[in-house]
């Protein structure tokens, strides 16, 4: 039997991110916002680390690539109603910011389903810069901030998907870790 290899941390993370994204909604519906809040921290903490530690140790993979977009995907879609349960307020204020950063990231994933029947893991620079922006603007929220800096997130966030349904458009064939369009339009 084979020990832990470091080489397996980075799919491990990704992994602990997946089972985080149910516990993010229990904490939500127990109410317990200090716990989400130390939680949420944990799982964008571990979306900043894997794909840095698999380009360290020289693991990037496909599988890699498509097990952290999963990951991604699970923990993004518990925070809408988990943020509904810890700040109601605050989302029927903003439900018109929160509906387009929903349906860029619906966007994005329908049109690369419908071209190429499966999810994009595109990991673009536009979509790090929107997750960075998206967590700090997220943990603001929760510590009691105004809205202007989720209102900015969400503007980047809808125009790292806009660039995802491009670099669908233009690719010929599914691919992962496309950083830009114009790196879609080299490989095009």
């Amino acid at each position: 039997m084979s020990g832990f290899d470091r080489s397996d941390l980075p799919n491990g993370l990704s992994i602990l991110r997946l089972i985080l994204a149910p516990v993010l909604l229990g904490l939500a519906l127990a109410g317990l916002a200090q716990a989400f809040l130390v939680t949420l921290i944990v799982a964008f903490a571990t979306d900043a680390a894997d794909g840095y530690l698999a380009r360290r140790f020289g693991t990037v993979s496909e599988r890699g690539a498509k097990l952290d977009s999963r990951a991604d995907l699970a923990t993004w879609c518990v925070l809408a109603p988990s943020f509904w349960l810890l700040r109601p307020d605050f989302v029927e204020a903003e439900i018109a910011w929160i509906g387009l950063a929903a349906a860029g990231l619906v966007a994005g994933g329908v049109v690369a389903f419908i071209r190429f029947g499966r999810m994009p893991s595109y990991h673009t620079y536009g979509a790090k810069l929107a997750a960075i922006v998206l967590a700090g603007a997220l943990v603001a929220v929760l510590l009691g901030a105004p809205a202007w800096p989720l209102q900015f997130a969400t503007v980047v966030a809808f125009l790292s998907q806009l660039e995802e349904v491009a670099i669908t458009a233009i690719l010929p064939a599914p691919r992962t870790d496309v950083p830009s369009v114009w790196h879609a339009a080299r490989l095009r």
